[in-house]
């Protein structure tokens, strides 16, 4: 077998174990969507996608270390090319596993510069949102995570997180 049918057979398998990582993921079997993304990034560490599936892996199975520490990395490797929508998503979500683990001040300066890259990112936006929600500033919580709901109404992590605010004013 010829070296360019080696690494187009490994691509393959790791388009493969991607695929199947996303249909576990659809299906909230988290902790197989890890072990298949994890796959995926060994077969082909230079997709960036396969970084970020699983960072958001590890958060999905509630290890939030290991979760920004695998955004961290992700960063450091899409901080030099040109602007990617997966940076902005990246510094959103690894702001919202610092605020998860009350890591305030550091997760506020990733998701602020996170929506200096895009100001309408519903990710930002509900990051945002769950940090004030973490740091028990419910109203102002609502309120980006209200930002969010309008951007998209039927997004599941915008509408929990609406829901665990309004719970909170009650």
């Amino acid at each position: 077998m010829t070296k360019s049918t080696e690494s187009a057979n490994r691509l393959t398998k790791a388009a493969e174990a991607f695929d199947r990582g996303q249909l576990h993921h659809n299906n909230r079997r988290y902790p197989e969507a890890l072990t298949e993304f994890l796959k995926a990034r060994e077969l082909d560490p230079d997709t960036d996608r396969y970084h970020f599936k699983v960072a958001a892996s590890y958060h999905n199975t509630d290890q939030y270390q290991r979760a920004i520490d695998e955004y961290t990395a992700l960063i450091s490797r899409l901080e030099g090319k040109p602007f990617t929508e997966l940076l902005a998503l990246a510094l959103a979500f690894k702001g919202g596993n610092l605020a998860i683990l009350k890591r305030f001040a550091e997760a506020e300066a990733l998701i602020d510069r996170a929506l200096e890259m895009d100001s309408v990112s519903l990710v930002g936006l509900a990051m945002k949102g769950e940090l004030r929600l973490e740091q028990g500033r419910v109203a102002e919580a609502l309120e980006w995570l209200t930002q969010a709901h309008e951007i998209d109404p039927s997004n599941r992590i915008v509408n929990v997180l609406r829901e665990r605010a309004v719970a909170r004013l009650r």
